[in-house]
């Protein structure tokens, strides 16, 4: 039924759906706890840029594959000087 509102579920893997689902209905109370649609329109905007980037293979690969290398030493905080 989902589908049919959100086409582009087809895009994530089908054992991802099940967790948008159980987000969707997560938002969807608080929405209605709070009054507001925010919540469930971060949930709807979230899931949809997942899936857009499942839909890119040069994305998924970048983003799950491994990281290599060494990107040299990390600053502190600012605030917490050396």
């Amino acid at each position: 039924m989902l589908i049919e509102e959100f086409p582009w579920l087809k895009k994530l893997p089908p054992e991802s759906r099940p967790e948008f689902e159980q987000d969707y209905v997560r938002a969807s109370s608080l929405a209605a706890e709070l009054g507001t649609r925010a919540p469930l329109d971060q949930t709807i905007r979230e899931w949809k840029a997942t899936a857009d980037i499942y839909d890119d293979p040069v994305l998924v690969e970048a983003l799950t594959g491994p990281i290599g290398g060494d990107f040299g030493p990390v600053p502190p905080p600012d605030g917490f000087g050396v």
